[in-house]
């Protein structure tokens, strides 16, 4: 389980142009990023309590996830909206994942297999509370990503501290011996935390001559459709000890859904808003094509997760600090092994223990279809994923 701020939502007073129907107007960013990336990990949880002496799984993921952000209205805001339609915008997010546990088995509640289950826990962080705390990191050695898409993509700093640029061409990561986990950043400044950063779609000022593109942020991958992910690791007594290398080419489309609750969406994942409360089964059906055919162009070998986290702040809220004393999560996984479901299920109980006791909760969904390199750091299962998704947030 990788603890950590799973979507920051902080006001910011960043300003971007975002044309529409011939208005250059430019509206406040907020801090919405997306932060997908501090609780990913998939594989290393989803399965059946394992025993203390079993090495813990370990994981880098990087996706590209998109969805609508929001910004304060009322007590529960409004999408982040072009001012020319009124539309909401598109919004890209780098999600990073580096996950090396110091244990396995360390989940709360778990349902089928590691490779076509789930696995969900609630946390109390208070400092001098009972817990349970989320499980700790091994300070395993250092990450280094690239490969993604900096020609046609502008990172805004949703702090507004930074001005609107392409990304650095590489993330790192590092262990964080205050929080056990790792953070993620762009380039070399430990600063730029690729959660301060998100890519709305906006258009070209200058679009010609061609084959300049029309808008920028369309896809984090857009280029190379590749990502190469690098794990150096440290000396004893660090138990992942073998450096790991890999580029994984023709990446994912990010999953398409069908059904929720068996009505057919045609928004995605917001078609979930007001089904997450505890009251009845929560059931997603998608297809990896587009399609509305289940399961349609899920590979075999591919593997779809939906992850979700809880906040006790607003949409725009920062997730962490006080609004992290208190979270839930759940990460399932569907692999394409000739098992795939292409379906997700979470039932009322599995809400109720997310949920917790805590009421007017925000709540983040993510699906997420991701292509695996499985290999091996000394004693360890190692997963290097990347992909593409979709996410949304609803209210509990």
């Amino acid at each position: 389980m990788r603890y950590g701020r799973f979507w920051g939502v902080a006001l910011a007073v960043g300003a971007i142009g975002l044309a529409g129907c011939g208005d250059d107007n430019p509206m406040a960013q907020p801090d919405l990023t997306a932060e997908v990336n501090n609780d990913m990990a998939m594989t290393p949880d989803a399965g059946e309590d394992m025993t203390a002496a079993e090495p813990a799984t370990a994981q880098i993921t990087v996706a590209d996830v998109v969805g609508t952000v929001y910004v304060p209205f009322n007590d529960g805001g409004v999408p982040l909206s072009n001012p020319g339609t009124g539309m909401p915008i598109p919004t890209h997010s780098l999600a990073v994942v580096v996950d090396f546990p110091a244990a396995a088995g360390t989940a709360q509640h778990s349902s089928g297999t590691a490779l076509n289950g789930c696995t969900w826990n609630r946390y109390n962080n208070l400092p001098s509370g009972p817990g349970p705390f989320p499980a700790p990191n091994e300070n395993a050695g250092t990450v280094a990503i690239s490969g993604y898409d900096t020609a046609n993509t502008l990172a805004v700093d949703t702090t507004g501290m930074k001005a609107t640029a392409p990304p650095p061409p590489s993330v790192n990561c590092v262990y964080n011996a205050m929080t056990f986990h790792f953070d993620c950043h762009f380039g070399t400044n430990a600063a730029d935390d690729v959660t301060r950063y998100i890519f709305p779609l906006t258009p070209n000022p200058s679009p010609s001559p061609s084959p300049a593109p029309q808008f920028f942020n369309t896809d984090l991958f857009v280029n190379a459709n590749s990502v190469t992910e690098a794990f150096t690791p440290s000396p004893a007594p660090s138990t992942y000890t073998d450096a790991r290398m890999v580029t994984l080419t023709t990446l994912p489309k990010a999953p398409h859904v069908i059904t929720v609750n068996g009505t057919a969406s045609t928004t995605e994942l917001e078609a979930a808003k007001g089904k997450f409360d505890g009251s009845t089964d929560l059931v997603v059906e998608y297809s990896c094509d587009g399609s509305s055919n289940k399961g349609a162009g899920c590979q075999i070998g591919g593997i779809t997760g939906l992850l979700i986290q809880t906040s006790l702040g607003k949409p725009w809220e920062s997730s962490g600090g006080a609004n992290a004393l208190r979270f839930g999560t759940a990460q399932c996984v569907d692999t394409d092994n000739g098992m795939a479901a292409h379906q997700f299920t979470i039932t009322k109980q599995m809400q109720q223990d997310i949920l917790g006791a805590d009421t007017n909760q925000t709540v983040r969904v993510v699906l997420v279809r991701l292509k695996a390199n499985p290999t091996t750091s000394g004693v360890h299962s190692f997963y290097e994923t990347a992909g593409r998704g979709i996410y949304s947030f609803l209210t509990q």
